[in-house]
């Protein structure tokens, strides 16, 4: 089982890994602006500009939430370096779904900092099981990825945009090549492997679709069922639905009844609270139904 303290700064080979919760003011706005930055947006499923509020609201849910966490990291030299998170985390199963940012201030520094967060994933936090999901557009981070050993089951679809997933098991191989990662070796592969986003396509016998996606994507569609004037088009994972123009307590009140009826789960309207997105509460509902 998953054990982690979010009130302590954990360290790794140098680097420190700070949970979003103990943040100081400064800190939040720090990553808020990074998150908020286009080069990090465009590749993310939620593309909008986060506000401040929420950011914050966010960050105060936290702290009553095990099924995901946020680290600030800084780098051996004290600078922040990124933010590392895990999501749907199921600490029964040692399961997780892995992301991260780097700063967009920081050059140079992609590989050392990739390394060093799975290793602190696998190897300090000690997640055995990793769903992941990149934006197919996303060749940095497929060249990373691919060069530390990742391979991709299919693509699915999220909001009418194509991500590559994939599932892979405690990181071994962080151990036995930690020591053998170089830039000179990674420069070299990104020069191989210019057109990686066609290999992996190519390498997939078909687009597939996981579960968890086909679930979401029926949830989507019962949460907007729940809106009388407003496009369902307007409503996708990464929507901050109290933005919504339509978004009342009377719709809170049949979100929380769709929530019983089509999926058997009793929600309060302070677990309500606690999502900013839609993907945030369909996260609530089934940490719910897996808990019975």
């Amino acid at each position: 089982m998953i054990k982690i303290d979010k009130n302590k700064i954990y360290e790794s080979h140098g680097y420190k890994f700070k949970n979003f919760v103990t943040l100081s003011r400064e800190e939040k706005l720090m990553v808020l602006e990074w998150r908020n930055s286009e080069s990090i947006r465009k590749v993310m499923v939620n593309k909008g500009i986060i506000a401040e509020c929420d950011h914050f609201r966010f960050i105060e849910g936290l702290k009553d939430r095990d099924d995901c966490y946020y680290w600030l990291v800084m780098n051996k030299t004290g600078e922040p370096a990124g933010v590392l998170d895990i999501l749907h985390v199921d600490n029964e199963k040692d399961v997780g779904e892995l992301g991260y940012y780097i700063n967009p201030l920081l050059t140079g520094m992609g590989l050392e900092f990739v390394v060093e967060c799975e290793f602190f994933i696998y190897h300090v936090i000690k997640l055995r099981n990793n769903i992941a999901t990149v934006n197919v557009n996303n060749k940095s981070a497929l060249l990373l990825n691919t060069y530390l050993g990742d391979t991709y089951e299919g693509i699915q679809n999220i909001d009418g945009e194509q991500f590559f997933f994939n599932r892979h098991t405690n990181g071994d191989y962080l151990i036995k090549h930690y020591t053998e990662f170089n830039i000179k070796d990674y420069l070299a592969y990104m020069r191989e492997h210019k057109d990686i986003i066609n290999e992996i396509k190519e390498g997939l016998n078909t687009v597939q679709f996981n579960n968890l996606t086909m679930e979401l994507n029926d949830f989507i569609k019962n949460f907007a069922d729940q809106f009388d004037d407003t496009d369902p088009s307007e409503i996708g994972a990464g929507t901050s639905f109290r933005d919504l123009e339509e978004w009342s307590s009377m719709i809170a009140l049949s979100v929380l009844n769709m929530c019983e009826n089509e999926y058997g789960v009793v929600l309060t309207f302070d677990e309500l609270k606690t999502a900013i997105t839609v993907q945030n509460l369909f996260d609530v509902v089934k940490k719910k139904q897996n808990n019975g």
